[in-house]
This record gives structure tokens, sequence and C-alpha cells, in this order.
């Protein structure tokens, strides 16, 4: 599918950054992008420092949401359901059939119920 790449725009100690409205502009250009090819967007804010320094509480992560059918073991973290509602992104594994998720703060695997995950594509650094 499609991968999104931002170029950095600013420079520290300079008032030239993305400010918040523009990142909600790249939200929905990154969402608007999904829709037409038939894919399914999610974004979510990280609340969490479970895998700093990649990602940091504050900084949005967009990715495409699909099935559990569809995940193949992958070095790179990818977007899970933490719980009813709120996604994250974390390193996930399939060990016989059974998913697994850790984060670089706490290394230690932790069995979870798997139904969809999100390839992450977009990534805003607050």
């Amino acid at each position: 599918g499609p991968t999104y790449y931002l170029e950095q725009r600013h420079v520290l100690n300079e008032p030239s950054g993305i400010s918040p409205t523009e990142s909600g502009a790249l939200k929905e250009v990154f969402e608007n992008a999904c829709r037409k090819n038939k894919e399914n967007a999610i974004v979510v804010e990280i609340d969490d420092d479970e895998m700093a320094p990649y990602y940091c509480c504050g900084d949005t992560i967009g990715g495409i949401l699909l099935e559990s059918g569809a995940f193949q073991n992958t070095k790179k973290p990818v977007l899970v359901r933490l719980n009813s509602v709120k996604f994250a992104p974390r390193f996930l594994h399939v060990v016989d059939g059974e998913f697994f998720i850790c984060s670089i703060k706490t290394p230690a695997i932790e069995k979870i119920k798997l139904e969809s995950f999100g390839f992450i594509k977009w990534y805003y650094s607050a």
C-alpha cells in the first residue's frame, strides 16, 4: 500500500514548525487518501511512553487497519488494540497461532486476543 513521508519542517527555537492545526490537516489528508484507496485508516495520539524513544506521549500515528489473519511476524512496531477503545504501538509476535505484545519499556511479552491491527504508515512527532 502507499506510504506517506513527511519532511521535518521545523528547526528548534524557530516559530516555523507545524502547528496543531496543520497536524490536524495532515491527519485529514491521510484519512482521505486511505478512503480513496478503500483502506481503513486509524489515527491515534500516543498517551504512554512504552515505545520511547521511537514514539512518545503526544505523538500522532496513522496506520492502515487490517484483520489479524493478515499479520506476519515483523520487527517493526504495529498498532494494536490494548482494550476495547485504545490503540497503541507495540511489537507484535505470533507464536503457534497466538498473539503476544511487548514494548521497549516492558520487554516481557503479554498474550492478547487480537482481532485487528494497524500497519504504521504515518507519524507526527509533537
